[in-house]
């Protein structure tokens, strides 16, 4: 794959097709071509108020990306909350008093004609250090943290992400993802990596695998689906019929290699899994099926200082490396590769024994009849760990479930409340926030404290 050489460059395209009649998207089945969505870029660009800061919850893919890119022309700043509660939108509104938000159906229906002999439109480049786009931590782990995107880091990643995948520049594929572009792997995948490698963005959000089956593919064109483990559980286990893909990619949580087998014999493709962060992006990859062995981004490197771990990442204006810490326990075994141990705050130890909360959900989630769970440790005043568990599990009792437990797991470890809930509060991407956990805790408040 040739790529940009990007310490030459002040700016870079805004999209990396090589003719404007190529096809750009599949908006609820219309094809759209790299010129009407220049048309309708330029069209919305117009349309933009004064406000320095674009909130952008639009859910249709084409209508996001087309105003991301309005926003990037008139050098607006977009904002993208880690979700779109009311409470959420208006702490983000009180930080940036110039902000303005934009939905779906705010924007006025797209694809205009243009009249390109009495005005030949060109694909526009963009200042490489410009301030695209602020975004946030999903608040797994905490309280939600912004970080700051540049245009040139974002488009020298999407390459570099795209090399890992093993995919080519210009390559006939369209990108299909089950993920909002509001969070650093949608945007990452579903919205910047079509738009710089020349792929297709499709707007629709299958729900079933076998809605893939009625997603259009241009002819000659293979599809790469961007899901999540959540979504790929459903996948496998309420769909009779599958498409077969060019690729299938995996983020936000482990996969375990069960469900990646049987990912792979269904769609007959490879299952590539992404490690990686808001704070970075994409950072390594693996084949579950294959490995448990993840391979870093190329140029990346890792650096361990006592217990804590640190992703360096070239810079695009200096020599230096940027310096990221990451909030896992890593096991280096080459300069290139590592294996993923678990996070740092979900490593437990009680009554000296150890065990990490990402193996015991992998064993609560692996019980027949389980749906959906998780453990959980909050800290009571004395500040000893207990764990809870939160499960959707219709056809099974708690008393089902902790008898499952005792035969994978110690019993210092048997949640104590086991709370059975209709459906976990999980964000577009899978993950729970912890401020959704502590309010369904609270609900339940009386059944915890009488444990």
């Amino acid at each position: 794959m040739k790529g940009i050489n990007f310490n030459t460059l002040d700016k870079l395209p805004l999209i990396s097709h090589t003719d404007l009649q190529n096809l750009f998207a599949f908006k609820n089945n219309q094809p759209i071509t790299c010129l009407d969505f220049l048309s309708d870029v330029y069209f919305l660009a117009e349309l933009l108020p004064k406000s320095k800061y674009i909130i952008n919850l639009c859910e249709d893919r084409y209508k996001f990306s087309v105003l991301f890119s309005a926003a990037l022309l008139c050098n607006r700043i977009t904002l993208l909350p880690n979700n779109n509660s009311s409470q959420s939108l208006q702490q983000l509104q009180s930080e940036f008093t110039d902000s303005i938000i934009w939905r779906d159906n705010q924007i006025p229906d797209l694809i205009h004609q243009h009249d390109v002999n009495s005005n030949p439109l060109t694909i526009p480049s963009i200042n490489k250090d410009q301030l695209v786009v602020i975004l946030y931590t999903s608040g797994s782990t905490g309280k939600p943290i912004p970080w700051k995107k540049y245009w040139g880091e974002l488009v020298q990643h999407s390459q570099l992400t795209a090399k890992a995948l093993g995919l080519n520049l210009q390559e006939k594929l369209q990108i299909v993802t089950t993920v909002a572009t509001q969070h650093m792997y949608g945007l990452e995948h579903a919205i910047l990596l079509p738009m710089q490698m020349g792929y297709i963005i499709n707007n629709l959000k299958p729900f079933f695998a076998g809605d893939l089956i009625t997603i259009p593919s241009p002819v000659n064109y293979k599809t790469i689906l961007f899901s999540t483990p959540l979504h790929l559980k459903l996948f496998a286990e309420n769909s009779n019929r599958y498409p077969t893909l060019r690729l299938l990619v995996s983020a936000t949580a482990h996969l375990t290699t069960e469900l990646a087998t049987s990912l792979e014999k269904k769609f007959k493709a490879i299952l590539i899994e992404i490690y990686g962060c808001t704070e970075a992006g994409c950072i390594a990859t693996r084949q579950t099926t294959q490995t448990n062995h993840w391979l870093l981004l190329s140029n990346y490197q890792l650096e361990q200082v006592v217990n804590n771990y640190y992703l360096l990442t070239p810079s695009l204006n200096t020599k230096k490396l940027n310096r990221i810490k990451l909030a896992d326990h890593l096991q280096i075994i080459d300069s290139q590769h590592f294996i993923l141990q678990g996070r740092r705050a979900e490593n437990i130890n009680i009554a000296g024994k150890r065990m990490s909360l990402a193996d015991l959900n992998i064993k609560l989630n692996s019980i027949p009849g389980i749906e959906d769970g998780i453990f959980y440790c909050p800290t009571n005043k004395e500040e000893t760990k207990r764990l809870m568990a939160l499960v959707v599990a219709p056809t099974l009792s708690t008393s089902d479930i902790r008898k499952a437990l005792r035969q994978m797991i110690d019993p210092v470890f048997l949640p104590r409340p086991l709370i059975k809930l209709n459906k976990l509060p999980r964000n577009d991407t899978g993950k729970l926030p912890v401020e959704a956990v502590n309010s369904i805790l609270k609900e339940y408040t009386e059944v915890v404290e009488n444990y």
